[in-house]
Parts: structure tokens; sequence; C-alpha cells
């Protein structure tokens, strides 16, 4: 358990970090979360590659890890594809936090789950809050991007995202059946979900391609005396960092109970956010604010992280008699 606030720490720093890295590139090239996701995947698969044990097997079928691929994949690619919709990266944190909301819908239809009113409530929550930042955010834009076309672009932005959030529910879905049938191999989950991915980015080629053409031609950095494109410099930075990010949270899915997971996602999420909104100077108001705060607290109120703690704290009843 020593390991756990350090890896809390990495998970602020790593996350944080390559949300700054993120964006930089996003400035660069909005098209580029393709390169971006191919270099990422690579890099945990090589990675991973090295350090899986085959001694012992595969213990989950590959026709299952196939289906969950297909989805983390369709995933990624709308999810980049949407910074091309004139997507703020603020919205698309907040948005993509939404994700509990079609998890509680996709799990009362396929698996006929019941759910409290807490959770309900805590639903109705987030789901206000991204209205409110989505309807913000739609009515800011800044006159030197405002045009006749940015409202239908904005909204099929939204209408991509929102297959995302669906397709995001569903693997989790999916993900909770075959840990329930096959157990838990998370290194064999975290090695062959990004390895069996990467053919499918030969469909992609061509935008990779283009997007590597533009960070080459980015404005040049000095480094030791060697002058190197800025986009290839924060994009490495992007992949040191995304592993940084997901590896630390690994160490927190193993040690950590997932209401702590929950809780520390959720919270890096909004410092993702802040980093966003101080550093990039993005247009973000006092009704996004607003927005923000019922997303990620509608989150953690879903988590039951409030009424847990008043439970610790709860004295013990005493069980004398009365006189």
């Amino acid at each position: 358990m020593a390991s756990v606030p350090l890896a809390i720490f990495l998970v602020f720093l790593g996350c944080g970090a390559n949300v700054f890295f993120l964006e930089h590139l996003i400035k660069i090239d909005s098209t580029s979360g393709h390169l971006i996701t191919c270099g990422q995947f690579l890099l945990i698969s090589c990675k991973q590659l090295l350090q899986f044990d085959w001694s012992n097997g595969i213990k989950i079928p590959f026709h299952r890890h196939f289906l969950i691929v297909a989805l983390f994949v369709s995933i990624s690619v709308i999810n980049n594809w949407a910074f091309s919709f004139a997507i703020p990266l603020t919205l698309h944190i907040v948005f993509r936090a939404g994700s509990l909301v079609t998890n509680c819908l996709l799990s009362r239809l396929l698996l006929n789950k019941r759910f409290s009113t807490h959770k309900y409530l805590s639903v109705f929550i987030i789901t206000a809050g991204i209205i409110i930042c989505t309807l913000q955010t739609a009515s800011t834009k800044p006159p030197s991007t405002s045009s006749s076309d940015d409202s239908p672009q904005l909204s099929f932005g939204l209408f991509v995202l929102s297959i995302a959030l669906i397709l995001s529910s569903l693997i989790g879905i999916v993900q909770e059946k075959t840990r329930d049938e096959y157990g838990k191999h998370p290194l064999e989950c975290l090695f062959l979900h990004h390895f069996l991915s990467l053919p499918m980015f030969s469909f992609l080629i061509e935008p990779i391609k283009s997007s590597a053409a533009v960070f080459s031609a980015s404005t040049a950095m000095e480094i030791f005396g060697f002058s190197i494109p800025s986009a290839w410099l924060f994009f490495v930075g992007n992949l040191a960092t995304q592993y940084i990010c997901i590896r630390s949270i690994f160490v927190l899915t193993s040690e950590c109970t997932s209401l702590t997971v929950t809780l520390v996602i959720t919270l890096r999420k909004f410092f993702s956010l802040v980093i966003s909104v101080i550093y990039f100077k993005s247009a973000w108001t006092y009704w996004n604010w607003i927005g923000t705060v019922l997303v990620f607290g509608g989150t953690l109120m879903y988590a039951e992280v409030f009424s847990s703690s008043k439970k610790k704290k709860r004295p013990a009843k005493s069980h004398k008699k009365p006189l």
C-alpha cells in the first residue's frame, strides 16, 4: 500500500501533463488525434510485450478480446474525430465525464439492473451539468471563429461524442461480464487490448501521415544544439505522460477499492479541466463552472463518496439498556 500515495500523485502529474501536451498538439493540428493514439498504443504494446508472462497462457478467449478491442478502437477513433468539429478540449473533458449517464441507461436496458433513487438523481444532476456546459459553450464562441457553419458543426461533434459515450458504456458492460466469467487479468487485458488494436490503424494511415507532415513543419525548438519541430517534442511528452497516467491508474485498480479509483479519476479530470482553462485561457464562463461542478459532483454522488464518508464518521451505537 506504500505505492498508493505515489500512484495517486503520478495520476495527477501524468494525466495533468498529458492534457497540457495534448492541447498543444490539437492547436497545431486538430486532426492529429489518430497519430497521437497510434503512438500511445504502440508505446504501451512494446512496453507490456517485454513484461508479459507468456508462461501462464491466455486466460480470456481471443474472441472476447477481439470484441473489446473493436469497441476500444472505435471509441478512440470517434473521440479523436470529435476534435475536428469545433469541440473545445474543456467541453470534451466534461462531456466524456458523463459516461455514467449512458452506463446507467444501458445497464437498465441490457442487464435489467435496477438502481436506487439516489443513483437516478445523480444521473439527472450529471445530465443537467452537461446540458448547461454545452449550451453555454455554444453561445460563447469567440468572434474570430464564429461563422454560420459553427452551430451545425458543434452539434454534429456532440452527436459524435454521444456515440462514443454509448460505446464506452457498452465496453464497460462487456468487460464486467468478462470479469465475471473468466476472472480478473488486468495485465493480459492491458497488453492485448493495445497490441491487437495496432493493425486497425492501417486504415487511418493517410490522416496519420498528414498529421506527421504537419508536426514536422511546426516551429522548431533548440534542444541540446539540435533543431527539433516543437510538435514532435509535445508528442514525445504526451506519450510519456500517457504511460505514467495509465500505469498509475493500473496500480490504483490493483491496490484500492473501486470507490477510491472513481474518486481519484474524477478529481483528475477536474484537475485537467482547470489546467486547460487557466493555462490556455479557454473560454469558460460562470455558467460553465456551474455545469462542471454539477457533472463532477454528480459523479462523486453516484459513487456514494459523500455517504461513505458519513458512515465512517458515524459513532457506534450504544448497546446499554435504558435505566
